[in-house]
């Protein structure tokens, strides 16, 4: 999905949101939940950016206190086998988020 053009009212804007991980996800990075404030354009927030913004995918390196730079290196795409929820409702990896949303990543999960 190509990003759309942000309006002029938009560069520079920021919106914070909820992200939660979950089993090995929360291993991996060593934290459970946190607010990330990150930037609204030009590429408008989405679980996937906001997957490469935290860098998930990567071995977990601090990046500030509860607010990552917006310069962050990106990380891989959004692997298949994460399950993406916003405001606890599973959403596409491309939904774009506003200021307040939650975002629950999850892996996949075996049982028996």
């Amino acid at each position: 999905m190509a990003d759309p053009v942000p309006s002029p009212e938009s560069r520079g804007r920021t919106i914070t949101v909820a992200v939660r991980l979950f089993a090995g996800l929360r291993e991996q990075a060593g934290w459970d939940g946190r607010q990330v404030t990150v930037p609204a354009g030009p590429h408008p927030p989405t679980p996937e950016r906001l997957w490469q913004i935290l860098q998930i995918g990567q071995p977990w390196q601090a990046q500030g206190d509860r607010e990552l730079a917006a310069s962050a290196l990106p990380a891989g795409p959004l692997p298949e086998s994460v399950r993406v929820a916003v405001n606890q409702s599973f959403a596409d990896g491309d939904h774009l988020l506003v200021d307040g949303d939650e975002v629950a990543y999850l892996p996949a999960m075996s049982g028996g």
